[in-house]
This record gives C-alpha cells, sequence and structure tokens, in this order.
C-alpha cells in the first residue's frame, strides 16, 4: 500500500485576514481620496473655464458697441448718453452694426427708391447687404455731418426694405429697395451716404445698455440663475416701447465703469460727457455651482480701456 505524505493543514488567522483587510481598506481609502479631489478639480475647472468665456464674451460685446458709440450721429450728439460707475447707455447708428455704403447717385423716387450698394471686394467676399432682410427698417445717414439725407413720411420716422438684389449683373447691381408713403421730390442720395440698420421706426439715435440683474430675474424669456448675476445688453431701454433686451453672460459677480478725459484723468461719474475720451470696463465674475466641491468660489477678473473713436 503507497503510503502519502503528511501536508499541513493549517490557513490564514483571522488576525492576518483583518490585517490584510486593513491595509487593503487603507490603500482604497487613499485612491477614492485622492480619485475625488482630482472629480472636484475637473468640475470646478470647467466652471472657472466657462466664468472666464462669460468675461470675454462680456468684453467684447461692450467693446464693440464703444467703438460704434457716436459713429453717423448727427453734431453735437455724445457717444455716451448716461453714464455711471455700474451702468451705461451708449448713443449709437445701428444697434447690430449693420451698414451698407451707396455706391451710385440716386434721385429720390414718388413711393419707392432703389439704392444701389457697393459690391464686395471680390466675387468670395461676403456681400454688406446680406446683414439685411426683407421689412427691415433703416435710415440714410450721410456720414459726414450725421444728417438724414431724404425725409420720410410720417416725418422723421425710419424706411422700410421692400425688394432686395443679391445678384451683381452689371445693369442689375446689388441694391435695396425702400418704400414710403411719401418721399420729397428734389431729394438726392449720393455715393458715401450709408444705409444703416434701426431696431425702431421712430427712435433715433439709438441707444443701448449694459447693467446686471440678480439671480431669478427673466429676460427676454431666459432666467439668470437664482445663485447668480447676470450681464443685460438693452436696445432704447428709455423708449415708449422699449427695445430687445437680452441676457449675454452669467456668472457675473460685478460690472464697473471708469471715464477718462483728454488728461486721462479717470472718474466713475463724469461730470462732463462731452469730455469723456475712453472708458475703462472691468468685470468680475465667480464660481457659484461648484462652490462645495473647491472649497469656495473661484473668481476671475477682466479690465480693458475702450478709446471713443467717433468723437465730435
Amino acid at each position: 500500500m503507497m503510503a502519502f505524505p503528511c501536508r499541513s493543514e493549517r490557513g490564514f488567522s483571522l488576525i492576518e485576514l483583518l490585517i490584510v483587510v486593513g491595509i487593503i481598506g487603507i490603500i482604497m481609502g487613499a485612491v477614492y481620496s485622492l480619485y475625488k479631489v482630482q472629480r472636484n478639480t475637473a468640475y470646478s475647472q470647467v466652471e472657472v473655464i466657462e466664468v472666464q468665456q462669460n468675461l470675454r464674451t462680456a468684453l467684447d460685446n461692450i467693446s464693440r458697441d464703444l467703438r460704434l458709440a457716436g459713429i453717423m450721429m448727427p453734431l453735437l450728439t455724445n457717444p455716451i448718453a448716461t453714464a455711471t460707475g455700474t451702468n451705461i447707455r451708449i448713443n449709437v447708428a445701428s444697434a447690430e452694426g449693420r451698414f451698407a455704403r451707396v455706391s451710385a447717385q440716386c434721385p429720390v423716387g414718388t413711393t419707392t427708391t432703389i439704392l444701389t450698394v457697393e459690391s464686395p471686394v471680390t466675387t468670395t467676399s461676403p456681400n454688406v447687404i446680406d446683414g439685411f432682410a426683407l421689412n427691415d427698417k433703416v435710415r440714410i445717414i450721410r456720414p459726414v455731418d450725421g444728417s438724414q439725407p431724404i425725409t420720410s413720411n410720417p416725418a422723421g420716422s425710419a424706411f422700410v426694405i421692400t425688394a432686395m438684389n443679391r445678384t451683381n449683373t452689371g445693369s442689375n447691381p446689388y441694391s435695396v429697395t425702400i418704400g414710403s408713403s411719401g418721399f420729397t421730390a428734389g431729394e438726392i442720395v449720393v455715393p458715401g451716404d450709408m444705409i444703416t440698420k434701426v431696431a425702431d421706426a421712430t427712435t433715433y439715435p439709438l441707444t443701448v445698455d449694459y447693467y446686471l440683474v440678480n439671480g431669478g430675474t427673466t429676460v427676454n424669456g431666459i432666467t439668470c440663475p437664482t445663485n447668480q448675476q447676470c450681464l443685460v445688453r438693452q436696445v432704447n431701454a428709455a423708449a415708449a416701447t422699449p427695445g430687445p433686451a437680452d441676457i449675454i453672460a452669467s456668472n457675473m459677480t460685478s460690472l464697473g465703469f471708469g471715464y477718462l478725459d483728454d488728461s486721462y484723468a479717470e472718474a466713475a461719474v463724469p461730470s462732463d460727457l462731452t469730455k469723456v475720451r475712453a472708458v475703462r470696463v472691468t468685470l468680475q465674475g465667480a464660481t457659484a455651482n461648484t462652490t462645495a466641491l473647491s472649497g469656495g468660489a473661484r473668481s476671475r477678473a477682466l479690465t480693458s480701456v475702450i478709446k471713443l473713436r467717433n468723437r465730435r
């Protein structure tokens, strides 16, 4: 009969198992803690990037409107309509920045007038009238003095685009047709006059306001998050029928303006708007949704000095 060698039947003791489980637990706890920190940092960083993008968007919008402030305005019209340290109202010819240059002299018709506009530089360049559409309200502005060379009926109101030609065939160049219930005979539109798109048929100059609203405020169907402030851009806020308002940036904490005169002395509230030559814009934003994850709000700021190009 074959004999088998004796084998030990000993296993791990309970103490050994507990030690191994404890070591594994410590390792897993450290791994989870590291994962949690990395996850929270990633979530917070996404919102920080969003805050930075909102600040850039806000500054781009304000800068664009300030650079257009006063362009083609009537003489003695200030680029800045009203100014405080936290709000600003800007005078503009077109709140959307839509302009087309008339390229040929045109006598005014009886009820409609066809205006030939400047052709693109190349066949692949954008057409200047692509920024316009049928039924848009427009004004004809003479840039040299900001006057309006042709009248409308009722007096002072904008014209309406009734037809457009978006192709250039030599004898049939790019053009827009404007209509009115009555033009004044003998008026002429000359090369260099500008067609400007306006948001309001009767208000001119147009105004653009920038201001902050608190969380929970609804603007044009969009509600500012309850734990934030939002930047609003509004056209013709003081008109009898205010123009459109839009939230253009969230995650805002402050909006500040400083006004510089000819000597570059700066004031939060200018004593004389006619002496303002540049505007310092300061924007601050902060995270709100990931505050708990990052141990507090993380803030960012942007500032820029924008020179007014169209001072009279």
